[in-house]
């Protein structure tokens, strides 16, 4: 074997080797191991139990701010409660009330359809009071 081959038969399998690394590191398909899975749903599991404290600990404080009249830490609670990636039709009916009483009737009117579209029908009776008072 002459020097030549050898150097080409060198840089193939350096080339091969490195290919071989890269599509093994970057791989999206590549299977985990049972413990790695284990472990990611037991870290879902906790981050969901998290934020459905969490969303619960900010729309009890953003009810008790709609009771008093606050409407704009009611809105500024449910922000909070919506960082979680937890919502419900109830908490976009309310947001609505209270853009209504702040005078956004613009994101009164987005929060009153997102809430329409997740089943709460008194939605669309304010959606309606929306329009009319114009």
């Amino acid at each position: 074997m002459d020097f030549s081959k050898t150097n080409l038969i060198i840089v193939f399998c350096c080339i091969g080797i490195w290919g071989f690394s890269q599509t093994n590191q970057y791989n999206p398909h590549k299977g985990t191991n049972y413990p790695d899975a284990k472990l990611q749903a037991f870290i879902s599991a906790e981050n969901s139990s998290v934020n459905k404290a969490n969303f619960k600990y900010y729309m009890n404080l953003a009810y008790q701010k709609f009771k008093e009249k606050n409407y704009c830490l009611f809105i500024t609670y449910t922000n909070q409660a919506l960082q979680t990636g937890l919502y419900n039709a109830s908490l976009y009916y309310f947001r609505g009330i209270s853009y209504e009483m702040i005078g956004d009737q613009e994101d009164a009117k987005e929060s009153y359809k997102r809430s329409y579209s997740l089943g709460m029908n008194e939605a669309k009776d304010a959606l309606y009071r929306l329009r009319t008072n114009r």
